[in-house]
């Protein structure tokens, strides 16, 4: 039900929404990787810095491939090397 609620509102028009649902996703730890890796091809850089915090948070081997495309992005590329610091740290794993 939760899970529903943030794919609408990842779909939300409304760029308040989008940041929420990556928001909602960590502080319920719903399994929804795949909403969040559409949240860091957001055209805002704040919807896809919080897309990037999520998948640090939550996220799964299976991000780290969306995650370091965003390391090429300006914009997050400091969010996306911390997101990938964390991934690392929290699985055990070196993705780099």
């Amino acid at each position: 039900e939760a899970r529903e609620a943030v794919g609408a509102r990842r779909r939300d028009g409304a760029w308040r929404g989008r940041e929420m649902a990556a928001k909602v996703v960590v502080e319920r730890g719903l399994p929804a990787a795949h909403l969040l890796e559409a949240l860091i091809d957001d055209p805002l850089p704040r919807v896809r810095l919080a897309g990037l915090r999520a998948l640090g948070a939550v996220g799964e081997a299976e991000c780290v491939p969306a995650v370091q495309v965003a390391l090429d992005d300006p914009e997050v590329a400091d969010a996306a090397a911390r997101a990938l610091l964390q991934l690392e740290r929290r699985l055990d794993r070196r993705f780099s």
